[in-house]
Protein backbone atom coordinates (compact mmCIF):
# COMPACT_ATOMS: atom_id res chain seq x y z
CA UNK A 1 0.00 0.00 0.00
CA UNK A 2 1.27 3.11 -1.04
CA UNK A 3 0.46 6.79 1.00
CA UNK A 4 0.93 9.61 -0.75
CA UNK A 5 1.41 12.69 1.08
CA UNK A 6 1.98 14.99 -1.83
CA UNK A 7 -0.32 16.24 -4.61
CA UNK A 8 -1.79 13.54 -6.67
CA UNK A 9 -2.77 13.85 -10.00
CA UNK A 10 -4.10 11.13 -13.31
CA UNK A 11 -0.74 11.99 -15.08
CA UNK A 12 2.10 10.66 -14.75
CA UNK A 13 5.83 10.48 -15.76
CA UNK A 14 8.78 8.03 -15.05
CA UNK A 15 11.91 9.95 -16.60
CA UNK A 16 14.63 6.51 -18.19
CA UNK A 17 18.00 6.45 -17.64
CA UNK A 18 20.15 4.21 -20.06
CA UNK A 19 23.43 3.27 -20.59
CA UNK A 20 24.78 2.96 -24.22
CA UNK A 21 28.54 2.11 -25.53
CA UNK A 22 29.18 4.81 -27.76
CA UNK A 23 30.42 2.75 -30.61
CA UNK A 24 27.17 1.41 -30.69
CA UNK A 25 25.41 4.46 -31.26
CA UNK A 26 23.77 4.91 -34.86
CA UNK A 27 19.74 4.87 -35.65
CA UNK A 28 20.03 1.46 -37.25
CA UNK A 29 21.75 -0.05 -33.96
CA UNK A 30 19.63 1.81 -31.89
CA UNK A 31 16.37 0.02 -33.08
CA UNK A 32 18.61 -3.45 -32.94
CA UNK A 33 19.42 -2.82 -29.45
CA UNK A 34 15.49 -1.97 -28.31
CA UNK A 35 14.31 -4.89 -29.77
CA UNK A 36 11.22 -4.27 -30.28
CA UNK A 37 8.01 -5.27 -32.09
CA UNK A 38 6.66 -4.23 -34.94
CA UNK A 39 4.40 -1.66 -32.81
CA UNK A 40 3.25 -1.58 -29.36
CA UNK A 41 -0.05 -1.66 -27.82
CA UNK A 42 -0.90 0.24 -24.52
CA UNK A 43 -4.51 -0.31 -23.49
CA UNK A 44 -6.01 0.53 -27.15
CA UNK A 45 -3.38 2.93 -27.91
CA UNK A 46 -0.72 0.99 -30.52
CA UNK A 47 1.95 3.26 -31.96
CA UNK A 48 5.21 1.67 -34.43
CA UNK A 49 8.68 0.67 -33.20
CA UNK A 50 9.77 3.42 -35.73
CA UNK A 51 8.02 6.23 -34.25
CA UNK A 52 9.33 5.51 -30.78
CA UNK A 53 13.04 4.85 -32.22
CA UNK A 54 12.77 8.02 -34.04
CA UNK A 55 11.93 9.88 -31.05
CA UNK A 56 14.65 7.75 -28.51
CA UNK A 57 16.89 9.36 -31.53
CA UNK A 58 16.35 12.42 -31.53
CA UNK A 59 16.44 12.82 -27.67
CA UNK A 60 19.81 10.79 -27.74
CA UNK A 61 21.48 13.27 -30.08
CA UNK A 62 19.95 16.41 -28.60
CA UNK A 63 22.00 15.01 -25.56
CA UNK A 64 24.97 13.88 -27.29
CA UNK A 65 25.47 17.78 -29.04
CA UNK A 66 24.13 19.80 -25.92
CA UNK A 67 26.04 18.47 -22.62
CA UNK A 68 23.32 21.03 -21.04
CA UNK A 69 20.50 18.99 -22.30
CA UNK A 70 20.03 17.39 -19.24
CA UNK A 71 18.38 18.86 -15.86
CA UNK A 72 19.29 18.88 -12.60
CA UNK A 73 16.93 15.89 -11.60
CA UNK A 74 18.12 14.30 -14.44
CA UNK A 75 22.02 14.63 -13.32
CA UNK A 76 20.68 13.38 -9.94
CA UNK A 77 18.87 10.89 -11.44
CA UNK A 78 22.15 9.18 -13.73
CA UNK A 79 24.02 9.27 -10.55
CA UNK A 80 21.49 6.57 -8.34
CA UNK A 81 21.37 4.63 -11.31
CA UNK A 82 24.91 4.27 -12.07
CA UNK A 83 25.03 2.84 -8.63
CA UNK A 84 21.88 1.18 -8.49
CA UNK A 85 22.66 -0.69 -11.50
CA UNK A 86 25.73 -2.31 -9.92
CA UNK A 87 23.09 -3.07 -6.85
CA UNK A 88 20.76 -4.54 -9.26
CA UNK A 89 17.51 -2.41 -8.88
CA UNK A 90 16.03 -1.32 -11.72
CA UNK A 91 12.85 0.52 -10.64
CA UNK A 92 12.51 3.21 -8.42
CA UNK A 93 9.72 4.90 -7.28
CA UNK A 94 9.53 8.55 -6.83
CA UNK A 95 9.09 9.11 -3.19
CA UNK A 96 12.04 6.43 -2.65
CA UNK A 97 14.23 8.49 -4.94
CA UNK A 98 13.70 11.35 -2.62
CA UNK A 99 14.40 9.70 0.40
CA UNK A 100 17.80 8.24 -1.53
CA UNK A 101 18.69 11.79 -2.84
CA UNK A 102 18.16 13.36 0.55
CA UNK A 103 20.04 10.30 2.65
CA UNK A 104 22.80 9.15 -0.09
CA UNK A 105 23.41 11.33 -2.99
CA UNK A 106 26.32 13.19 -1.34
CA UNK A 107 28.31 10.48 0.50
CA UNK A 108 27.88 8.59 -2.51
CA UNK A 109 31.11 8.75 -4.33
CA UNK A 110 30.43 6.73 -7.42
CA UNK A 111 33.41 5.59 -9.22
CA UNK A 112 33.42 7.25 -13.11
CA UNK A 113 34.21 5.58 -15.23
CA UNK A 114 37.59 6.70 -17.55
CA UNK A 115 36.70 5.20 -20.44
CA UNK A 116 35.06 7.61 -22.86
CA UNK A 117 33.20 4.25 -24.53
CA UNK A 118 29.95 4.42 -21.88
CA UNK A 119 27.34 6.77 -22.11
CA UNK A 120 24.63 7.60 -19.83
CA UNK A 121 21.23 8.59 -21.45
CA UNK A 122 18.29 10.48 -19.90
CA UNK A 123 15.15 10.35 -21.27
CA UNK A 124 12.02 11.50 -19.87
CA UNK A 125 8.03 11.27 -21.03
CA UNK A 126 4.93 11.90 -19.83
CA UNK A 127 1.30 10.65 -20.55
CA UNK A 128 0.42 13.80 -20.31
CA UNK A 129 1.94 14.64 -23.65
CA UNK A 130 -0.08 12.90 -25.84
CA UNK A 131 0.11 9.26 -27.65
CA UNK A 132 3.01 8.93 -28.32
CA UNK A 133 4.90 9.48 -24.99
CA UNK A 134 2.03 7.87 -23.44
CA UNK A 135 2.89 4.61 -25.08
CA UNK A 136 7.24 5.43 -24.54
CA UNK A 137 6.25 5.93 -20.66
CA UNK A 138 4.19 2.60 -19.87
CA UNK A 139 5.36 0.00 -22.50
CA UNK A 140 9.06 -1.12 -21.29
CA UNK A 141 10.71 0.57 -24.56
CA UNK A 142 13.79 0.09 -22.48
CA UNK A 143 13.70 -3.55 -21.77
CA UNK A 144 16.74 -5.20 -23.44
CA UNK A 145 18.80 -2.25 -22.56
CA UNK A 146 20.62 -1.91 -18.95
CA UNK A 147 18.37 0.68 -17.75
CA UNK A 148 16.89 2.03 -14.12
CA UNK A 149 13.33 3.59 -14.21
CA UNK A 150 12.24 5.84 -12.47
CA UNK A 151 8.17 6.22 -11.54
CA UNK A 152 7.20 9.99 -10.70
CA UNK A 153 3.50 9.23 -10.01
Amino acid sequence: MKIRASFVSNSSSSSFVVKFERFQLSKEYLKLLMDLPESLLWFETAVSSDSIVDRVWEDLQNQLDNQNAIDEYGVREIQVAKRLLIEGVNIVEFDYLTRLAERRIMRMRLSRNKSSETFWAWFSYSDNNGTLETVMEHANIFGSLPHVTFGHH
